[in-house]
């Protein structure tokens, strides 16, 4: 029997997902490549704003000083909000 667990980050922090591309400019890349991977936010403390779950965010800082791994995950980690440089935003563009 396996359980659904969920996270509920405290006060300013964030958790978020990394997702690996398996191609970057057509090319296949290495999933440890800094370049192939994407982070979207999973779930955000009362404390923050700008941000919600889904949000593609910018992440910096090092593993183990300023984000972690979150136990039993390779892909879930947490951070401080302020460890998030920006938020993606997608404009669709049409034809002029």
């Amino acid at each position: 029997m396996s359980e659904a667990v969920s996270y509920r980050p405290r006060n300013d922090l964030v958790v978020c997902r990394i997702k690996y591309r398996d191609k970057v400019g057509g090319l296949h890349v290495s999933q440890r490549s800094a370049e192939a991977k994407d982070y979207f936010v999973v779930a955000v403390g009362p404390k923050v704003e700008g941000l919600a779950a889904g949000d593609q965010v910018l992440i910096g800082g090092e593993q183990n000083k300023d984000w972690a791994l979150l136990p039993g995950s390779r892909d879930l980690f947490c951070t401080r909000e302020d460890n998030v440089l920006l938020v993606v935003e997608k404009k669709v563009q049409t034809g002029s």
